[in-house]
């Protein structure tokens, strides 16, 4: 992990999932378990914490399909 932030009812970890080179947010309350790789990464220009949490949390990473249905008159 590289920043623990905290939003005022959760706490998210904010980290570099090196297989993908993205930076990722995980609720800390979700993770299970931490495995210590030993390897050492380079942080070349992370992001703000506090913002990739709030946008990660602001929208979902996947389509989300609905079905309204409203009278006619």
């Amino acid at each position: 992990p590289y920043r623990l932030v905290h939003t005022g009812r959760r706490w998210y970890f904010v980290a570099l999932y090196v297989k993908r080179g993205q930076w990722r947010t995980f609720r800390a309350d979700r993770v299970a378990h931490i495995q210590p790789t030993g390897q050492a990464v380079e942080l070349l220009d992370p992001p703000d914490p506090a913002l990739l949490v709030s946008r990660s949390i602001a929208t979902g990473s996947y389509p989300l399909y609905v079905t309204v249905r409203l009278p006619l008159s």
